[in-house]
């Protein structure tokens, strides 16, 4: 008898813990983006526009019907910007960006305006905090934003693709939701690590070239797990950056 009321117990109170932590996780849902946020992705792209060769390719790929994850490479500080501004005013208005929660406090100004411009979801890597920042990731799409996300979660060093975290195939694999793969072409030579600004143009002044390739979505629906569909996701990005470069 004792047993079976410590496991009722135990029941009620992950129960509990569950509607506490769904409660918390729509009042996380970053808002619409302020006006500050959209004259600093404004300011950005139009200066990427002026000084640089940039190229959009595939946008007719782009969902029109229902909420999406977007995937990129990750190769600099403003890798954001440049998607959500290859996207429809509308769309980009209604997408979010997971984040690591260390941009806003370790990377200085830099690292504030970006999750600004980005209608930032932070993620703690570490304990439960990846868990928590999917399940507002998933409220948000309910509520019909798009969510964009880097799965190899920082910044590449050297330009090369890293390994794929599972955060983006999750959601795509548990709540059916399309993925729509974005390849960042020239990013990296524009503003590596190390490098405190971005630089457009070469020594010469010539323009440098940044493309953004959109291709076909993937229906995170059609694969079995995530682990699956991660395993997919990553092998695209390699073929990708095989034909292409970086």
């Amino acid at each position: 008898m004792e047993d079976r009321d410590s496991l009722q117990a135990y029941s009620e109170r992950k129960a509990k813990a569950k509607e506490r932590n769904e409660r918390l996780a729509h009042s996380h849902i970053p808002g619409p983006r302020t006006y500050f946020g959209n004259w600093l992705l404004n300011f950005v792209a139009n200066l990427t526009r002026r000084r640089a060769n940039w190229q959009i390719i595939g946008r007719e790929h782009i969902p029109q019907d229902r909420p999406y994850v977007i995937i990129a490479n990750h190769v600099t500080f403003i890798d954001a910007v440049w998607i959500l501004k290859s996207l429809p005013p509308d769309h980009c208005d209604r997408t979010c960006a997971l984040i690591g929660a260390d941009l806003k406090t370790d990377y200085g100004l830099i690292g504030k305006l970006m999750t600004v411009a980005a209608r930032g979801i932070p993620v703690d890597r570490k304990g439960k905090g990846a868990v928590r920042s999917l399940i507002i990731a998933k409220n948000a799409m309910a509520e019909g934003n798009n969510i964009l996300i880097h799965p190899e979660g920082t910044r590449s060093r050297n330009g090369k693709l890293g390994h794929f975290e599972s955060g983006a195939a999750y959601l795509g694999y548990k709540y059916k939701a399309p993925i729509l793969p974005v390849y960042i072409k020239g990013g990296h030579d524009i503003w590596p690590p190390g490098q405190k600004l971005p630089r457009f143009r070469d020594k010469k002044g010539h323009p440098k070239n940044l493309t953004l390739y959109f291709a076909t979505c993937i229906e995170g629906g059609d694969f079995d797990d995530a682990k699956e569909l991660n395993a997919a996701l990553e092998q695209k990005f390699q073929e990708w950056q095989s034909e292409l470069g970086y």
